[in-house]
């Protein structure tokens, strides 16, 4: 088993270093004998999920145009947005999924490798489209935004047909649908730097794992500068039982809580697909705003045996950080 995960592992690092002509053949072995097909593919480096009350923040989402013709059977792409109020003691403002906004294949960027598109939003967005103020809103909500592509040929592909390499794989990064956490400001420096993290509950329940992450130190940066709610362990390593699974763990401070948006576990580890996890809504983790001594995340892992792992299946995990 150390040696089938080994061999996964030396997959993922092939799909790390993949070059320009590479990215064809990734494309190419992707529609392979099928007419079928069509992702968005995210850009981390050119999007931001933040959305602060009170600072005039802009969530961007940056995605590119993949299909079999790179790009070229695009027709459109069509933008939802919907509002979960989880703060409904004076009100719940939430309101169902809307469609925002339609952009035209010629509206597309290209020049590029595929045709590329960018999606903005802000408060004042927001406020005007559906009758909000800032009241309205607050730490913990969460507002959602769907894509849906469609081709030229009238087929659209969104979240909801789409598999777990697509949209949580290294290369591809499709999910079509993004939680935006309303978040509270915090202290530039807070949760920052040096922590040791320790695995307080749950173990991967397959090949007979004993300890999920590597325990010690890690390093805390906050990725999209000093103002964001989101933290990024730089380096935290998957089942180190059987490899050296390492790769960012995301998650996002909001008024108190901490929550963990969906990402591949290690850097995407998985027996032929990422391992995924992701919050569960009813189970968070809570942080002091005044003291980051001492934190603890909370999740679901491996959702729906993402991995698609024989004898896995997912589970609750919650690990500590303590300042060094």
């Amino acid at each position: 088993m150390k040696n089938n995960l080994k061999k996964i592992f030396l997959l993922g690092i092939i799909g790390l270093v993949i070059s320009c002509s590479d990215t064809e053949k990734e494309v190419d072995r992707l529609f392979d004998g099928t007419t079928r097909g069509a992702v968005l593919r995210t850009i981390p480096s050119e999007s931001s999920l933040v959305f602060r009350v009170g600072v005039p923040d802009e969530v961007k989402i940056t995605v590119d145009v993949i299909d079999v013709e790179m790009g070229g059977l695009a027709e459109k792409i069509d933008v939802f947005l919907s509002f979960s109020d989880n703060n409904p003691d004076d009100g719940d403002n939430s309101f169902a999924e809307t469609l925002i906004e339609t952009i035209p294949a010629s509206a597309f960027v290209t020049g590029g490798e595929f045709p590329r598109v960018t999606i903005t939003l802000n408060g004042g967005d927001i406020q005007s489209q559906f009758g909000l103020t800032e009241d309205d809103y607050t730490g913990g909500d969460v507002f959602k935004l769907r894509l849906a592509l469609t081709l030229t040929d009238g087929r659209v592909f969104t979240d909801t047909n789409v598999s777990n390499i697509v949209a949580g794989g290294l290369f591809y990064r499709s999910p079509f649908v993004y939680n935006i956490s309303v978040t509270c400001p915090l202290g530039e420096d807070f949760i920052v730097g040096m922590y040791n993290l320790e695995v307080i509950e749950g173990v991967f329940p397959a090949f007979g794992a004993t300890i999920d992450w590597l325990e010690g130190p890690v390093q805390i940066i906050q990725p999209d500068g000093p103002t964001s709610g989101r933290r990024q362990i730089v380096s935290a390593c998957y089942l180190p039982e059987f490899g050296t699974f390492c790769g960012p763990f995301n998650f996002e401070l909001v008024c108190n809580e901490v929550l963990i948006p969906e990402q591949a576990a290690g850097g995407g580890v998985g027996c032929g697909a990422a391992i995924i996890l992701n919050q569960n809504p009813n189970d968070v983790g809570i942080y002091d705003p005044l003291d980051d001594t001492v934190f603890e995340l909370i999740y679901q892992n491996n959702i729906n045996n993402s991995g698609n792992c024989a004898g896995a299946s997912e589970y609750r995990q919650i690990l500590r950080l303590t300042k060094i």
